[in-house]
């Protein structure tokens, strides 16, 4: 778990998936001085790993072929490396910029 290797206490900020709501997740990083930060419902433009898999999963999707579990598997690990720093550098300004709209209550959708 990242939180294992991380050791200053840091701000995590999870989607509502259920398992982030968890005991253990909730133990592991409260118990290491981390902070968990929930955001608000149906705002995936708030969370760049968000639009990570948007673009992963359309470039896996242009594949258009049918896959068995290995072809699968290869066109996942192959699609991953078509995703760049300067992408995610991207959606982190726009996941940041939506953050500052929504901390002063405008509308961002």
């Amino acid at each position: 778990m990242l939180a294992t290797r991380i050791t200053i206490p840091q701000n995590f900020f999870m989607d509502n998936v259920r398992f982030h709501h968890s005991i253990e997740v909730r133990q592991a990083l409260e118990s290491r001085g981390h902070r968990i930060l929930f955001l608000p419902p149906y705002s995936p433009q708030l969370n760049p790993i968000e639009l990570l898999f948007s673009k992963w999963k359309s470039i896996i999707k242009s594949r258009m072929v049918i896959f068995d579990g290995n072809t699968l598997l290869a066109t996942i690990s192959e699609a991953s490396t078509q995703i760049s720093r300067s992408d995610c550098e991207g959606w982190i300004r726009e996941s940041t910029r939506f953050a500052s709209k929504a901390l002063q209550r405008e509308h961002f959708i």
